[in-house]
């Protein structure tokens, strides 16, 4: 599956540019590429003014770094991939294929840098005036409901069930959580966000501190596992705090997306650490299963959340713009793609991301793992969320058939690349 999905980005990618190519490149109307952030708390322009204040003032601090082996495996061995946009060095283990910064980034590491530079701590605050904003607190409470309706089933005689969430922010999950009847406790490194949370009545702990008692029947790592030093140490301890049939539930970008993949050092969700240790682990389905392993789980259910931009992806391999890069220059647009190459995209993209999706290659993995000796409990459990989960992939397939009325460039399209586009899809093996 994983040759295949290769196969097929390469034969959409020589379609843009076939269809760029034959334009000259040139933007057609209003489809010029807007170059955006991954990060919804913080605009643009403060977003450019953190990274480039952090490459003067604090870039300089990652030399005195203690060293560390693969977040996934433990192993020592590695060879280096690139350098991020704001100094990071990563590199992939030769014994998992984990990506990762070889290097314990730690908060304490961002004090110092706000101490140099002052400036840069009073761009990081803006970024917590847009994570208390109304619109992105709603959108965590429903993107983190919508995580806890699909653990509530497996969650055996849930009541009032003890919730710990892992690196969690301004306290969110613990809203969410309280909404369904739960009790929530959280961890936090920053500070603010742990001063915001308390304010608001929550019971958020220092991550330096030592962790609320347990157990607990469901421990959470929304989209923070990724930032830590030592996730296998952190994973193990939460162990030892859950309930004998408690889960662990977590999300993580994943490392064979193919923004990853492709643009690497070009990403902006590469690293991002302008304020708060940034995206030092970059794992994948695999490299998950090991760690999991590693620390005493069972991985019990493996999906795959949101879809690539294609607009953006295309963009990029046909040369138009380089990310990161081109942000930190002010460049904000990209030459366009062609009407018939957005066309082609929109009619494909959906498609695409449930290939994702299948594949386990979408942006963000969503795991839920248990104790490794409860696993036989949750195996009734598991089999009707997977079965319940493809009867809604093959309603969404069969929505996407193709229209006669597909625009007439786009067919010509995918005509010249006809052997090669479809033949994906009809055969279940590569080819040799």
């Amino acid at each position: 599956m994983f040759e295949s999905y290769h196969r097929l980005l390469e034969a959409l990618l020589a379609v843009a540019r076939d269809l760029v190519s034959s334009d000259g490149g040139e933007p057609a109307g209003d489809s010029a590429t807007t170059l955006t952030t991954p990060f919804s708390n913080i605009s643009e322009a403060n977003w450019v003014a953190a990274v480039q204040l952090w490459n003067a003032h604090g870039r300089s601090l990652i030399a005195a770094l203690e060293p560390r082996p693969c977040p996934a495996c433990g192993g020592e061995r590695h060879r280096d991939l690139f350098e991020s946009y704001d100094g990071y060095r990563y590199v992939e283990c030769e014994d998992c294929g984990c990506w990762y910064v070889p290097l314990r980034v730690e908060a304490a590491l961002f004090e110092e840098f706000f101490t140099r530079c002052p400036e840069a701590r009073a761009v990081a605050e803006k970024s917590f005036e847009g994570r208390e904003a109304d619109d992105y607190q709603d959108g965590s409470l429903e993107r983190i409901g919508a995580y806890l309706d699909l653990l509530l089933p497996l969650l055996h005689g849930a009541g009032r069930a003890r919730v710990l969430d892992v690196g969690c922010g301004l306290g969110h999950s613990l809203v969410a959580a309280a909404e369904r009847g739960l009790v929530g406790f959280g961890t936090e490194s920053s500070k603010d966000c742990i001063r915001i949370a308390r304010e608001r009545g929550l019971e958020v702990f220092d991550a330096a501190d030592p962790p609320p008692a347990g157990p607990f029947r469901l421990i959470t790592f929304w989209e923070s596992l990724e930032h830590m030093s030592e996730p296998y140490e952190i994973l193990a301890e939460c162990r030892e705090r859950l309930e004998p049939e408690g889960l662990v539930a977590l999300t993580v970008p994943n490392v064979l997306s193919p923004a990853i993949l492709l643009q690497r050092a070009d990403c902006p969700v590469v690293h991002g650490g302008y304020d708060t240790p940034g995206h030092t682990n970059l794992f994948g389905p695999e490299t998950l299963r090991r760690l999991l392993e590693r620390s005493g789980y069972a991985l019990l259910d493996l999906d795959g959340q949101y879809g690539a931009s294609l607009t953006d992806l295309f963009a990029y391999g046909a040369g138009l713009h380089r990310g990161a890069h081109d942000l930190l220059l002010g460049r904000r647009e990209a030459r366009g793609l062609s009407e018939a190459t957005i066309g082609l995209m929109r009619w494909t993209g959906p498609a695409f991301s449930i290939l994702e999706r299948i594949a386990h290659l979408s942006p963000i993995l969503v795991v839920i793992a248990c104790r490794k000796e409860a696993a036989d409990a949750f195996r009734a459990d598991i089999e009707r969320l997977r079965n319940a989960r493809r009867e809604r992939l093959l309603a969404e397939i069969d929505s996407l058939v193709p229209k006669p009325q597909t625009p007439a460039r786009i067919r010509e399209a995918i005509e010249r690349r006809r052997d090669r586009f479809f033949r994906i899809f009809r055969r279940r093996e590569p080819e040799p």
